[in-house]
């Protein structure tokens, strides 16, 4: 199960300042998720066959930091 927010800031290792940055020694950077997705994604993009609707919420920090708020957020069908 997830894990607040307050536990998170107890409990990291360091701060994440780059995509090559691990909250925790046993976890994966940004860009080792990206590695491990890029070709899932690169065959989405390109199967031409089917429609793909991909709706995600950013959120840009003043740092210039961007930061995933919701993605694949069913709310609406409710």
């Amino acid at each position: 199960m997830g894990k607040s927010v307050a536990w998170l800031r107890e409990n990291q290792k360091c701060q994440e300042k780059t995509v090559d940055d691990r909250l925790f020694s046993d976890a994966e950077s940004r860009r080792d998720v990206w590695n491990r997705l890029k070709d899932f994604y690169e065959s989405i993009l390109a199967d031409e066959s089917e429609h793909i609707l991909i709706v995600s919420f950013f959120q840009v920090n003043p740092d210039g930091k961007h930061i995933l708020r919701r993605l694949s957020d069913l709310s609406y069908i409710r």
